[in-house]
């Protein structure tokens, strides 16, 4: 990718994602579940509306993991969203400020973002090896 793409690309990340995910998915269906789950709670101070929430939020970005990304990335396409879900849904839940959940979001996607491109720059070609 260029670094014309990878600027769009960080601009993007970084300040636009997490306010599109983070409305549908913590203020939208986090409420309704916690509204729906009214009692009880799964893990200390988590509400089962926001488990539920991270889950599928979680199942959506599984979908990363078959649009471009490396097989070897697989698993952690499954497991840091389902885990960032579980972070920023507990922080929605105890604030109720999307802009706060939307904010760590962004950052965290531009940071991933930036880390990228910065790799890929530094990347030492490998060497050619020949086989006898």
């Amino acid at each position: 990718m260029s670094p014309l793409g990878w600027a769009r690309t960080l601009l993007f990340q970084g300040f636009f994602v997490g306010w599109s995910e983070e409305f549908p998915f913590h203020v939208a269906l986090q409420n309704i579940l916690n509204q729906r789950f009214s009692r009880g709670r799964t893990i200390p101070r988590m509400r089962r509306g926001t488990l539920v929430a991270s889950v599928v939020f979680g199942a959506v970005h599984l979908g990363n993991a078959f649009l471009g990304q490396a097989a070897s990335s697989a698993d952690g396409e499954a497991v840091f969203p389902l885990a960032f879900a579980f972070a920023v849904g507990c922080c929605y839940e105890r604030t109720q400020d999307l802009a706060g959940a939307a904010w760590i979001h962004n950052a965290t996607d531009g940071l991933v973002t930036l880390a990228t491109f910065t790799l890929s720059v530094l990347r030492v070609p490998r060497p050619k090896i020949q086989s006898l």
